[in-house]
């Protein structure tokens, strides 16, 4: 004897005929924006703190060099002014991270937007520091071109990936973004 199949449930067309015409189905929200935004406030806060205090530390590290540069028979070159430019540029990107990642919280579009230009503040600025080291270990006669090559892909590398996390509420179709 062979099995007889059996429906469980209801059948397709029954279940289509218990809701009335027009009806709206209506999917959850995804909670990507707001997770993301979270994230995104916190590494503001962390990346603010790090300008601050290589802000107030500017001064001191100045001397430090100054002070090793006098001891030492070799120069360390690293340039005054990228002392003090660093943690101003972090504090401008840790600033664009918490507003980029306030807005993604509300579900505003604009949040992902400010949330790259944080990214590319951030890119430009690791970019920057690695052609400087690359300068830097140069004078003390260490081949840097390999460590500089892998200091800036890994540094390109970390930001597209934080630029492509930020981007996932504008590939999901219910992040409701403003």
């Amino acid at each position: 004897m062979q099995p007889q199949p059996q429906i469980i449930g209801q059948p397709a067309e029954m279940q289509a005929s218990q809701f009335p015409e027009g009806a709206v189905f209506i999917q959850k929200q995804s909670s990507a924006p707001t997770i993301i935004g979270v994230f995104m406030i916190i590494t503001g806060v962390f990346t603010v703190f790090g300008g601050a205090w290589g802000l107030i530390t500017a001064k001191d590290t100045i001397a430090l060099l100054d002070e090793l540069n006098a001891e030492l028979d070799i120069q360390i070159d690293i340039p005054a002014w990228f002392i003090w430019l660093k943690p101003v540029v972090q504090l401008v990107s840790g600033i664009a991270f918490i507003a980029g990642g306030y807005f993604l919280h509300q579900r505003k579009k604009i949040g992902v937007l400010i949330g790259w230009g944080g990214v590319a503040i951030s890119a430009a600025l690791g970019v920057l520091e690695s052609s400087i080291m690359t300068s830097v270990y140069e004078s003390l006669e260490f081949s840097a071109a390999a460590g500089a090559a892998i200091g800036m892909g890994f540094t390109l590398f970390c930001n597209g990936i934080c630029g492509f996390i930020i981007a996932i509420p504008l590939m999901s179709n219910t992040s409701n973004l403003e």
